[in-house]
């Protein structure tokens, strides 16, 4: 069978016809060329808008139970967490240790001051390693507090001392 055994020529709708067609049955359904149209904007915005919203919620959630975390861990391990950062930001402050090694001043002292550094951040390493998170040995943590207390009195004295420039 072929089309053109049951349809001439003039049977066939010309160009003009077909557009006209078209544009009436997309009339009479309501749809339009509009790339956005009115009505799906709506969703669209109530999408976004619930998108946000579970957004903010989950880091909420997330922030909560970050919270609950560290508001369940013991004071000894808070009291270390604060020590570490605080050595951390202490630290941050002093150039490298590659920069001020190349430094020698008053006899090796600052090479010295460096090499003591590095035996208390091993100690404080090896410790730390001994140590379970929810450990709450005294002696540990004591010892533990003693190594941050003389890293900190050994930064304080590079420092004072002028060994090195901030």
């Amino acid at each position: 069978m072929k089309a053109e055994q049951y349809y001439t020529d003039d049977d066939r709708p010309s160009r003009e016809s077909r557009n006209r067609m078209w544009a009436v049955i997309s009339r009479s359904t309501g749809q339009s060329r509009i790339l956005f149209a009115v009505q799906d904007s709506r969703s669209f915005f109530a999408g976004m808008a619930a998108a946000v919203l579970l957004l903010l919620s989950g880091t909420g959630i997330y922030f909560l139970a970050n919270q609950f975390v560290e508001s369940r861990q013991p004071n000894e391990v808070r009291f270390d967490d604060a020590y570490r950062s605080a050595i951390k930001e202490f630290e941050d402050v002093l150039p490298s240790p590659v920069q001020v090694t190349s430094v020698e001043t008053n006899g090796g002292r600052l090479q010295s001051r460096i090499q003591q550094l590095a035996l208390i951040d091993d100690a404080i390493t090896e410790l730390r390693v001994g140590i379970d998170q929810m450990d709450v040995s005294p002696l540990k943590r004591s010892r533990l507090r003693q190594l941050y207390s003389m890293k900190l009195l050994v930064l304080q004295d590079i420092i004072q001392q002028g060994d090195t420039e901030l």
